[in-house]
């Protein structure tokens, strides 16, 4: 069960090595203000009221034994600012208060009450977090209870015969995962949901359950297998057991895999006391997450670092987080005396990391690189992590005269190093240049750099007489690297191209490079006649098929065997997602992505057999979601995480990730098992964590990282 002021509903049921996992997501909002107005208690989503919502997710959860400062049925209670939680063995009891219209407080209950359990229940505390607190109740000191111990989560022991029952959470949500052990059956478990009215399921299948304040909905689960990098739906349900009960139906599923019906695996703060973004993420076979991006915070978390001090105003953060997403591998800082940004990242196959982004220090690290020495006011860097983290391998400055900036990087199998960004300086390196003159404002630069990092194997311009911007790079098993930006260029080079000719005033680009760099196999726009495009994203297939994420205003943009072929917005961005066949002179597939606010793609990731994993933010009410984590935005912006199937034509999954504040979603990476990780910033307390290195919320600005599948 999850309960939040803008939460949502989900299921899931997870086959391990010991045990299934089936929970049950709800969501909790209140009201305040004038006293008809009902607030909905929404599972699934997030509440939709005109009220506004008390903000109190900001703490962790903490669960406490009662030791006489309860009623003595009362064996854990967990406490909020609007709320408490109680845990019985006969149930769980939520107390929810709100303000009424004269000022004072009124308060309702909701109950989920287990039917048919094991009498010998065994309750107790479960992830244990050190913490103490102490009761001072009256004037009696042999009433007072002190170094009273927390916990993290409550575990009830075979409430069913081979069923546990988990109940964890943060303020505003509190989560409740059923634990199906070999041997156990789902359809033991069987519950009330303390509905004066009785048990109602709606046409949709969901589970509305009155209470004075409103009505708290459980969202019609939904389920799948992820199946040798496939998703496989499953059937799921909730089912009446009586006229008061509920339990759960699920269809036949492939017993040796996993079933998930929740398809977040984790969830997380990353941050300090400053201001903390996440730019980059990449992830290797193990599952390992490695992030990049900006903090000014001293406090970033570390572990194994380069660097345990933060060097200027702003510096690059390194992270690799642990397959479960619990614990830091390593965590560093890396920058100099003067400020950084640290925008992608890249791993190879021996799990060294490689970032770039841009340097205004004259004393960033540098090691065995092409260059020691900053060129201009703005350079940027390239850098090569040994496994562990804690060492350099090679790090190296790349510029000219004036600024430049490293957006995106790549490496191949033979652990070459692309980078691509801007370049506003005459002077940049050059070397077996496709052109090697600068064009205009600003151009955009492609280098590949030598395994060793201490040589150039080619370094290109790539622009028209106009301005334009390298935003992302990738490449292929043969060394062909796929670019894409955006130009105000209308003399952008082209070569067997989708469309010869600027749309408007900035339009996207899409250029493959041969593995030489000195052609082109293909160039063009992509865009409408709307005023701008943006290419932020692109991934390759193994096919050779280029995919291109990015936003667009145009009404008239290309759209070919489209999820949805409609501009849904009149004055504000759209996403695109546009495949490409390996020629790169038609389209297999380009779809619009959106609802009708403000959409941007941000970043894609795709398998080798061609689903796309798309991230971004969203200010849409009505963003398209499937198999969804949460439907409903919570706060100004959420990111989005979207995931196509080969298609295009059709979703896996799309969801909000957000909470009741603000969200960007800036990175995505995906693993051949169908794993998707995300990396971005939020300013929400309340963003959604699970199983989390950091539960809680550090600052205005903080990292998130965030694992589906």
């Amino acid at each position: 069960m999850n309960v939040r002021a803008q939460g949502g509903s989900k299921v899931f049921m997870k086959r391990t090595v010991l045990a299934f996992v089936l929970a049950v997501i709800s969501s909790l909002g209140t009201s305040v203000g004038a006293k008809n107005t009902a607030a909905v208690f929404s599972a699934g989503g997030r509440i939709a009221t005109a009220s506004p919502i008390p903000d109190f997710g900001r703490i962790p959860l903490y669960f406490v034994p009662n030791q006489g400062f309860a009623p003595p049925e009362v064996l854990f209670t967990a406490k909020a600012s609007r709320y408490t939680l109680s845990l019985t063995k006969e149930g769980l009891t939520l107390s929810v208060r709100r303000r009424n219209a004269g000022g004072g407080w009124e308060e309702t209950s909701s109950r989920l009450v287990f039917l048919g359990t094991n009498p010998q229940t065994r309750v107790g505390g479960a992830d244990s977090d050190g913490h103490r607190v102490n009761y001072f109740l009256g004037s009696d000191p042999a009433r007072w209870q002190t170094d009273v111990p927390t916990w993290r989560a409550a575990l009830y022991r075979d409430l069913y015969p081979d069923i546990d029952l988990k109940v964890y959470g943060v303020e505003k949500t509190i989560e409740y995962d059923w634990i199906v052990r070999p041997g156990g059956d789902p359809k033991a478990i069987r519950f009330k949901a303390g509905d004066r009215d009785g048990v109602r399921l709606d046409a949709d299948g969901n589970l509305p359950v009155s209470t004075a304040f409103g009505d708290l909905v459980h969202r019609k689960p939904t389920a799948y297998q992820s199946i040798d990098g496939r998703r496989v739906e499953v059937a799921v349900s909730f089912e009446r057991r009586g006229p008061e009960s509920i339990g759960f139906r699920t269809g036949l599923y492939d017993r040796r895999h996993d079933l998930i019906i929740d398809p977040l695996v984790y969830s997380t703060f990353l941050g300090g006391n400053g201001f903390d973004n996440g730019y980059g993420i990449a992830i290797d076979d193990t599952g390992a997450a490695y992030i990049v991006g900006t903090t000014s915070s001293s406090g970033f978390p570390l572990k194994n670092p380069i660097d345990n001090t933060r060097n200027g105003s702003f510096d690059v953060f390194v992270t690799k987080l642990a397959p479960a997403g619990n614990a830091l591998v390593y965590s560093t800082f890396l920058g100099g005396r003067d400020s950084e940004d640290g925008n992608a990242i890249a791993v190879d196959a021996t799990g060294c990391a490689y970032i770039t982004g841009k340097t205004l220090s004259a004393d960033f690290p540098v090691k065995a690189g092409y260059d020691s020495t900053r060129n201009g006011w703005m350079d940027v860097f390239v850098t090569k992590l040994a496994p562990a983290g804690n060492s350099l391998v090679f790090s190296t400055y790349l510029g000219g005269s004036n600024s430049q900036i490293g957006r995106g990087i790549a490496v191949d199998k033979n652990k070459a190093v692309y980078v691509i960004g801007y370049a506003g300086s005459a002077n940049f390196p050059m070397k077996n240049a496709f052109d090697n003159s600068f064009n205009g404002d600003g151009d955009v630069f492609v280098t590949k750099f030598a395994p060793s990092g201490a040589s150039l194997v080619y370094s290109t311009f790539l622009g028209g007489h106009d301005g334009e911007d390298g935003n992302a790079i990738a490449v292929d098993q043969s060394g062909s690297a796929y670019v894409t930006g955006f130009t105000a260029s209308d003399d952008f080079p082209m070569k067997n191209a989708l469309d010869t000719t600027l749309g408007s005033t900035i339009d996207a680009f899409v250029t493959k490079f041969n593995p030489s760099g000195k052609t082109l196999a293909y160039s063009t726009y992509l865009g409408g006649g709307g005023i701008n495009e943006y290419g932020w994203g692109i991934a390759v297939d193994g096919k050779g098929s280029a995919y291109v994420a990015g936003q667009t205003d145009s009404p008239d943009f290309p759209v070919v065997n489209a999820f949805d072929p409609t501009f849904n917005t009149s004055t504000d961005m759209e996403c695109f997602l546009t495949k490409f066949s390996p020629s790169g002179s038609t389209l297999a597939y380009s779809t619009y992505l959106g609802g009708k606010g403000d959409d941007r793609a941000f970043a894609v990731a795709v398998t080798a057999d061609g689903v796309a994993c798309l991230t971004g933010s969203t200010d849409s009410l009505d963003f398209p979601t499937k198999n969804a984590f949460d439907k409903v935005r919570g706060g100004s912006s959420d990111a989005f995480v979207t995931k196509f199937a080969k298609t295009g034509k059709t979703l896996l999954f799309s969801t909000y990730l957000g909470g009741g504040s603000w969200e960007e979603g800036r990175a995505v990476a995906v693993r051949s098992n169908g794993e998707v990780v995300v990396t971005g910033t939020t300013t929400s307390a309340d963003f959604p964590r699970k199983n989390a290195f950091d539960s809680s919320y550090n600052f205005n600005d903080d990292v998130f990282v965030s694992k589906l599948k």
